[in-house]
C-alpha cells in the first residue's frame, strides 16, 4: 500500500473468485470461487496456497470468526459450512435453504418453498463468534447460534408490495391462463390507442408505415437485429435481496445492504418508566433540597437525571459525597436500570478524581448488592452474543458493560497509587517510629 506495487498474484482457482477474507488472527487468506472450493493462501510468508477445502457446489461467501478459528463457508444450495482452517477438518454444517423460503416473485406457479436460488451471498460472525448473519436471495435475514447450528431469528427486510419476494402468497385473482395480469402486455386497444397518437404526431399519419406510425403487431426495428414493440415489453420488478451484512464493533446491532438501501437493526434496551421523567421541578435547588431532607434516592435520580447540564458535573459529585454511608443501600433500592451506566461512570469519575475512596466503594460494594443480576446479564448477555440481539439482558444500557470496564480500572490505578506510595514511605515511616519520644519540656 505505501508504494502501489503488486506483490503477488495467487493462482489456482479454476473459477469466478466471489468472496475473499482475511483471518484476524494468522496469517492466513480465504478465497472461495465458482468452481466448488475454498481456497486457503499463506499470504504473508509467501508459501502460497496451503489447503483446499472442497465442497459439491458453487461457494458464494466466505466469513473468518474473529478469534480465527472457524472459517464459514456458504455454498450454491443454501447451506453454510463451518471449518476449522488449522487443520481443514469440517466443524459442522447449517442447514439454511429451508430458513430462507418464504416470499413468491410474480410468475412463479407454486408456493413459496425451497428453492434452488434460495441461498446464502453474505457472512457475518458477532464479535465473541457466536452467533452467524447470513443474507442472499431471500427477503430474511438469518441469525444462527453457531454452538448449537440452530435458527435464533429471521428477520424480514421489508414488506412493500411494490417488490418482489416479499409477500408469501399471491393474489390468485389476477392470475389468468396467460400468466400473472402484471407481466402481461399492454392490450391491443392500449396499443391500437398509442399508435394512432404516435401516428398523428408523425409525418405519416394514424395507419401509416412511415416514421410516426407503427401497424400493430409490428415491433420497431432497434438496429441489432431484432424487434422491440413498447407494448410488448416486459416488466420487471425489483426483486428484495440482501448484498451484505456486518456486526456492529460494540455488537449490539447489525447493518444490511439491501434493495431497499441500507438497513440497521439494533437491540431494544427496553424503557424504565420513572416519575422523574415527567417532573418539571426536577431542578438542581431541588435535588439539593431532597438531600438536605435526607431522600438520598430522589437526590441522585434528580442528580443524574440532570447530568450533562453542569459541564463539571458538580451536582453528581455533590450527591455521592454527601449521603451518608449507611443511607447508600437505601438509596440503591429499586433504582432504575437505565441509570445504572451514568451511575457507574460517575463513579469511575469520582474515584479518579475525588479524594473519598472508601466512599466510591461502599457505593460500588452496594450498586452490586443490589443490581447484581443485571450487571451480571449485561456482563454476560450484552456483549454481542446471541443474548445482545434475541432478549438476554432486556431493559440494560448498551454502556454498562463499558462503564464496569471502566470502574474497574480506576480502582485498579488507585490500588496500584496507594501501593507504590506505602512501598516508598515504608522506610519514612520506620524513621518515625524509631524516634525518640519529645520531652515535655519541649
Amino acid at each position: 500500500m505505501k508504494t502501489g506495487r503488486m506483490l503477488d498474484i495467487l493462482s489456482g482457482h479454476q473459477g469466478p473468485v466471489t468472496s475473499l477474507s482475511f483471518s484476524p488472527e494468522s496469517a492466513l487468506l480465504a478465497s472461495g470461487s465458482w468452481d466448488k472450493s475454498v481456497r486457503l493462501w499463506d499470504v504473508y510468508e509467501g508459501r502460497g496456497q496451503t489447503d483446499v477445502l472442497p465442497h459439491a457446489h458453487d461457494v458464494l461467501a466466505v466469513a473468518f470468526r474473529p478469534d480465527g478459528k472457524q472459517v464459514a463457508v456458504s455454498t450454491l444450495d443454501g447451506q453454510v459450512f463451518l471449518w476449522n482452517p488449522n487443520d481443514a477438518q469440517m466443524q459442522g454444517t447449517i442447514e439454511g435453504r429451508r430458513d430462507m423460503a418464504g416470499g413468491k416473485v410474480i410468475g412463479d406457479l407454486r408456493s413459496a418453498t425451497a428453492k434452488a436460488s434460495k441461498s446464502f451471498k453474505t457472512l457475518a460472525y458477532s464479535a465473541d463468534g457466536a452467533v452467524l448473519l447470513a443474507g442472499g436471495n431471500g427477503k430474511y435475514v438469518c441469525m444462527y447460534d453457531v454452538d448449537g447450528r440452530a435458527l435464533l431469528k429471521k428477520f424480514p427486510l421489508s414488506k412493500s408490495k411494490a417488490l418482489d419476494g416479499t409477500i408469501e402468497r399471491l393474489d390468485s385473482n389476477r392470475v389468468t391462463d396467460a400468466g400473472p395480469m402484471d407481466l402481461l402486455p399492454a392490450s391491443d386497444s392500449e396499443d391500437d390507442d398509442e399508435g394512432f397518437r404516435r401516428g398523428d404526431r408523425g409525418r405519416g399519419g394514424a395507419g401509416s408505415g412511415g416514421p410516426g406510425g407503427s401497424l400493430p403487431g409490428a415491433g420497431a426495428w432497434n438496429g441489432a437485429g431484432s424487434s422491440r414493440s413498447s407494448g410488448l415489453d416486459v416488466k420487471k420488478r425489483p426483486v428484495i435481496r440482501c448484498k451484505h451484512v456486518t456486526f456492529a464493533p460494540t455488537g449490539q446491532g447489525w447493518a444490511a445492504s439491501t434493495t431497499e438501501g441500507v438497513m440497521v437493526f439494533t437491540r431494544d434496551t427496553g424503557a424504565a418508566f420513572d416519575p422523574t421523567d415527567l417532573g418539571e421541578d426536577v431542578t438542581p435547588s431541588a435535588a439539593r433540597r431532597a438531600l438536605r431532607h435526607g431522600d438520598a434516592r430522589l437526590a441522585l435520580l434528580m442528580s443524574l437525571r440532570l447530568k450533562g447540564a453542569d459541564d463539571d458535573e458538580a451536582l453528581v459529585a455533590e450527591t455521592l459525597e454527601r449521603v451518608a454511608p449507611d443511607a447508600v443501600a437505601s438509596a440503591l433500592r429499586d433504582f432504575p436500570t437505565s441509570l445504572l451506566a451514568p451511575l457507574l461512570e460517575s463513579l469511575a469519575e469520582r474515584v479518579t478524581k475525588g479524594p473519598h475512596a472508601h466512599l466510591m466503594l461502599r457505593w460500588t460494594r452496594e450498586l452490586c448488592v443490589a443490581h447484581g443480576r443485571a450487571i451480571h446479564s449485561a456482563a454476560h448477555g450484552g456483549g454481542g452474543g446471541a443474548g445482545a440481539l434475541v432478549g438476554a439482558a432486556a431493559g440494560c444500557d448498551q454502556r454498562l458493560l463499558p462503564a464496569l470496564r471502566r470502574l474497574s480500572k480506576a480502582f485498579a490505578n488507585l490500588h496500584n497509587d496507594l501501593e507504590q506510595t506505602a512501598e516508598a514511605s515504608v522506610f519514612l515511616l520506620d524513621y518515625v517510629c524509631a524516634a525518640p519520644a519529645a520531652s515535655a519540656k519541649a
